[in-house]
Parts: C-alpha cells; sequence; structure tokens
C-alpha cells in the first residue's frame, strides 16, 4: 500500500529529526570534543567525491566548498606497489565515494581515505599505477572547487587562473643583455623549477652570495636577493606559473646594476630553505619545505651520497637502527601514528625492504626505503612500529656520515646471537627429547632446479632454510628427518615413501614461489587432508608475525608430496623468487633465520595442541 509506505517514511523522518536533536543536545552537554563531530566548518575543505576522466588522463578532486581557491597539498611517488600519494590538510571526506576501479591507461584503482589528527584533519588520495611509467610526470593544479591530477605527459583539467600583471620594477636599472662583466661580478645563466625547488646556476666559477632574504604580506612571497649579480639575459624575467606546492608563481628580475632579486609567492613564505647542492658555489638551490622531497635544508654544503649500510642492534633494551653513507647526512624524522619516516635530502639510494630479525626486534613490524623520486638524490626510511606509542631518538655521528635511531619499548628481549649456536640458544624446549618426530622436504634438488631468477635457484634457498629449520626443531626436543642434506633429485614417489614408512607426526615441504608478474610478493601455506588444515594455520600465523611480508593466506592444493601423505603435512611457499626485492631478502641469513623459526613454533604449536588432546584422552608416548 503506497499510503502505508509514505506513513512509514514519514515517521522514519520524524525519529531521525528527533535522535539527531537529542544527539546534538548530548553532545553540546557532555563537552565533546569538537575533531569527533566531524562538522563542516569554513576552514574544512569538504572533499566530495574522487573520479578519473580518461579523456585527459586525469585524477579530479571536488570539494562542497563552492569557490575554494586555496588548496593545499604534498604530492610524492612511492614504489612497492607503484602509487602517488596525495596529502590534503585541513580537509575531511563527506561523500560515500572513496574507491573507484580504473583498470585502464596503467592506473589500477584509486582510494580515498582521511587521517583524524590532533589538531587538524588529513585527506589521503592514493593512484596505483600498474607500471611507474604511468607517474613518468604529474600535473596538479587546483581551481575553485577542484584538485586535478593530471598523468604522465598530459595536460591539467583546467587552465591556470590568470595571472595580475606584473608590478612596477623598484628601481631604474636599464636592463641590458649579454652584459659585460666586471671582475667579481656573478652572471645567473638559469633558473629552472623541478620536484618543488627552485634551481639557480651561474657561470663556472661564481660565488652566489645571499645578500638579503625577507618575507612580505599582501600577497604573501619571499624574497631573496643574490649580491653582485647579473641576469645572462633578459628572457629570464619571464615569470614561472607553477601553481602546486603551495607556490602560486616564481618572478626573477634585476633589482638594480649587481642584485638579481628572486620573488617567490606563496602562502608558506617560511617554508622554504637555500642550499649548495653539490658543493659547488656557483649553484644554489631553493628548497620548498611543503614539498615531500625537500626536508630541512641548511645553507651548507651538502654532498649528494649512498646508503652504504642499515644495521640493526641490541642496546640496553632498545633497538637501534643505524643508517651509514659514503657522504654527511641531511635528514628529518617524522612521526606518522606507528610509522616513522625518515627523510633523507641528499642520499641515493634503490627501493628495497630491509631484512631483520623478527624474534630479536619484535617492536618492528617492517623497514623499507626507497627514492621519493626515481632518479633523484632524495631518499625515504619508513619504519613501521607495532606499537605506535614506541619512543625513538634520533642522533647523527660527529663526522655526519652515521644516523642512529633508538627505538624504546617496554617489552624487551634478550639479545640473540648470530654465531653458528644461534639455534641452540632457543630457550623453549617444551617437549622431552624423540617424543615427536617431523620430516623436513627442502623442495627439488639435484637436476630439479625449482624456480630461478637471476642466477639464483630455488632448490638452493629451500635447502638453506630447511636446515635451519631442523637446528630449530632439534633444539626443541624434535626428532627430525630430512627427505635431503645435499643438492640431490628425489622423485616425488620417494620422498612420500620416504615420509610414509616413518609414519612422523608432520610432513613440512619447504618451496619458494615464483610468479610472472614480477611485482608479487607474499607467503602461502597449502594443505590437502583435513588432518593437515590446522598444521596449515599455525604456520601460516607464525610465517606471517615473524617475517616481512604479505600474507597470502593459507590455502588448499592437490600437490603430490601433501596428497600421497599419511599424515598432517603443509606446504610451505615462504616468498616470491620472481620478485627482486623478495628475492634478494630470501638470500638473506636474517630472512631465511626468521622463516625456519616461524615454520619450527608453527609446527611446535600444532604438535603441543595434539599433545594435550592426546594427554587428555589417556594416551601414552
Amino acid at each position: 500500500d503506497p499510503n502505508v509506505i509514505l506513513r512509514k517514511n514519514s515517521l522514519n523522518q520524524w525519529f531521525l529529526k528527533y535522535f539527531s536533536a537529542c544527539l546534538i543536545c548530548m553532545l553540546l552537554l557532555f563537552g565533546i570534543p569538537a575533531k569527533g563531530l566531524a562538522r563542516p566548518s569554513s576552514g574544512i575543505l569538504n572533499i566530495q567525491s574522487v573520479l578519473y576522466n580518461p579523456q585527459t588522463h586525469a585524477v579530479q578532486l571536488v570539494a562542497q566548498n563552492q569557490g575554494r581557491s586555496d588548496w593545499e597539498y604534498d604530492v610524492v611517488k612511492l614504489s612497492d606497489p607503484e602509487r602517488v600519494v596525495v596529502d590534503i590538510p585541513n580537509a575531511t571526506v563527506t561523500g560515500s565515494q572513496q574507491n573507484v576501479d580504473v583498470h585502464q591507461d596503467g592506473i589500477d584503482h584509486i582510494e580515498l581515505s582521511q587521517t583524524l589528527d590532533t589538531f587538524y584533519q588529513i585527506v589521503h588520495l592514493t593512484i596505483y599505477g600498474t607500471d611507474s611509467a604511468v607517474f613518468g610526470t604529474i600535473h596538479p593544479h587546483a581551481q575553485g572547487n577542484m584538485l586535478s591530477i593530471a598523468l604522465s605527459n598530459s595536460q591539467p583539467v583546467v587552465q591556470a587562473p590568470t595571472l595580475p600583471p606584473l608590478p612596477p620594477q623598484k628601481s631604474t636599472f636599464s636592463f641590458v643583455n649579454n652584459p659585460t662583466v666586471t671582475a667579481g661580478v656573478n652572471v645567473l645563466t638559469s633558473a629552472t623549477f623541478n620536484n618543488g625547488a627552485l634551481n639557480l646556476a651561474s657561470q663556472p666559477g661564481n660565488h652566489l652570495v645571499i645578500k638579503n632574504q625577507f618575507t612580505l604580506s599582501a600577497p604573501k612571497r619571499l624574497v631573496i636577493d643574490l649580491a653582485n649579480t647579473v641576469l645572462a639575459n633578459k628572457q629570464m624575467e619571464e615569470p614561472m606559473v607553477i601553481s602546486a606546492g603551495g607556490i602560486e608563481t616564481i618572478r626573477i628580475g634585476q633589482f638594480d646594476e649587481n642584485t638579481v632579486r628572486i620573488v617567490v609567492e606563496t602562502q608558506h613564505p617560511n617554508g622554504f630553505y637555500l642550499a649548495y647542492p653539490h658543493g659547488n658555489k656557483n649553484e644554489v638551490v631553493l628548497y620548498s619545505h611543503l614539498h615531500p622531497a625537500n626536508r630541512m635544508l641548511a645553507l651548507d654544503d651538502p654532498q649528494v651520497g649512498f646508503i652504504q649500510n642499515i644495521n640493526l642492534s641490541k642496546s640496553d633494551g632498545s633497538s637501534i637502527i643505524q643508517v651509514t653513507a659514503t657522504n654527511p647526512i641531511s635528514h628529518q624524522v617524522v612521526r606518522r601514528g606507528n610509522q616513522v619516516e625518515i627523510d633523507l635530502t641528499n642520499t641515493a639510494t634503490k627501493p628495497a625492504f630491509i631484512a631483520y630479525d623478527k624474534h630479536k626486534f619484535p617492536n618492528i613490524k617492517n623497514i623499507r626505503i626507497s627514492p621519493v623520486f626515481p632518479g633523484s638524490s632524495n631518499s625515504k626510511i619508513v619504519i613501521t612500529l607495532k606499537d605506535p606509542q614506541t619512543p625513538i631518538d634520533s642522533n647523527v655521528s660527529i663526522d655526519g656520515h652515521t644516523l642512529e635511531l633508538a627505538l624504546t619499548s617496554s617489552n624487551t628481549l634478550s639479545d640473540t646471537s648470530f654465531s653458528d649456536t644461534w639455534a641452540s640458544q632457543i630457550p623453549i624446549k617444551p617437549f622431552k627429547k624423540g617424543v615427536f618426530t617431523v620430516v623436513i622436504d627442502p623442495g627439488h634438488g639435484g637436476k630439479d632446479f625449482g624456480a630461478m631468477r637471476d642466477g639464483v635457484y630455488e632448490k638452493t634457498l629451500n635447502l638453506e632454510v630447511g636446515l635451519k629449520v631442523r637446528k630449530v626443531l632439534e633444539a626443541m626436543g624434535i626428532k627430525v628427518y630430512m627427505r635431503r642434506t645435499s643438492d640431490v633429485f628425489t622423485e616425488l614417489s620417494g620422498i612420500t615413501d620416504f615420509t610414509n614408512s616413518i609414519h612422523p607426526d608432520a610432513f613440512v615441504s619447504i618451496h619458494t614461489n615464483a610468479s610472472v608478474d614480477t611485482n608479487v610478493t607474499g607467503i602461502t601455506t597449502y594443505y590437502y587432508t583435513p588432518q593437515s588444515r590446522q598444521l596449515a594455520y599455525d604456520v601460516q600465523q607464525h610465517l606471517v608475525n615473524l617475517v616481512s611480508s604479505p600474507n597470502r593466506g593459507v590455502q588448499t592444493a592437490r600437490f603430490y608430496v601433501i596428497h600421497h601423505t599419511s599424515v598432517p603435512a603443509i606446504l610451505c611457499e615462504m616468498g616470491f623468487i620472481s620478485n627482486p626485492t623478495e628475492r634478494a631478502e630470501l638470500q638473506s641469513e636474517a630472512r631465511q633465520r626468521a622463516t625456519a623459526e616461524a615454520i619450527a613454533e608453527g609446527v611446535v604449536q600444532f604438535l603441543g595442541d595434539r599433545y594435550k588432546a592426546q594427554a587428555s584422552q589417556g594416551v601414552r608416548f
């Protein structure tokens, strides 16, 4: 009956209005903090939707605030996976559309999320790409209630606003092309803007000196004067339209006969730093602190260096992370919840995940390092902590080559030696020696190489980890039978015959995964028979807890060695040899030991639960 439906809708509307009024009164009465209300504010940018325009190859954010022209945003490129992240402070997501599946033009999907901070809110726009080529060039542009992120070599969706005319010169100096330069006068030959930085270069042998640096208002701008300097040609006075990263325009002009003036129109005139980037005084760079690639540079001589080593150690209950570079390190440490970001502004690196012993450093989930922009000298180290309240201190050595981070945790563990007696030092021995038996099968061997990438063989990795699993299990009082301890080949039927003749309490086959997609990483544990299910879940849980790699879950599969085995049997795929980063980790001692310990602990948990169940039924061993 339409009338009944209409009456129900009216009743629902009345109830919602009544409930909303009561809720507002309660909030006002009890003084709930304003940040919890998420109410619209004239100072907050209310982002309503995100969409992808394939015609212009651009991602567009649309806000409810009509006529809003003061967008602020930071843009950064990241890898593993390939993505562009746009952070918009003092903003909130008001619409329901927060994720867009694109699957075209090199873009996989788009995510829109927000973070509530103590003082302000940040909206995160993340554009995921299938490869880095789609993010070769990025053109962010804001106008009115729209922010457009045009990708690759396409142009921004909206046109740049018309700039006001240049103010009249404050000097009667008459510009002369190709001026006659006297000794001691610098000639500024080029001015370029890239990745949030203005690079000013003069003739070789010149020495650019900052004469004045001050800010002005109405409009807000930063002014820098270069002493004893002239422009090489008048074309350099053409204004640069930036419209990104908080910078509107940059103007360069000849203020008087021996002073070049740079004027940066920006809402944040104090967010800039100067540096001689390569130790050559004939070049100076104005870095924007608002740009994620440039953090805390001073007017000094930071040389571009390379990371030599990242080392983890324990000291007085703290986890110590030491970063050593070839040159003095210029850095800034930023806390973002449970993530610690270290921006290295003059240190180059290659993308990588850092392998380490998770048993020894339980307060660290993972460590990754990557260049902020491909091919640039700016790097970022991201440390993900299990406890966001973990205190962190940073110090730089006297020579500046070593950055040391100290993470303090209330739940400290004793130091674990990295000597050959590593496994024997594991303190837990839950079983009487010989109570349980386990067969370890390091997959492949001999003529059967398994997967292979760049000269690394799966059979080798499987054996190295398998031998370590044996050490840990034996340290826990378990009798271990190895299917192979060297590079030998065994038929699949021979493996199951060997296992069934022993009839152990558990069978574990160790393998390394591979894919045609080199971006794929992660850990998977397979089982086939119902009696093997719990063993698979126990081992997988310990693997993802101790090893820094994606959890690809527990799956069923009809692999021969777990299908034709009469005891609980699993097959562990401990990572992807086809992914360059994970392949390097799988070869590291730290990753192998963490993997071995995780497999052993999962097996022990399974056997322990089985022991208790059978003991309660009066079964004797």
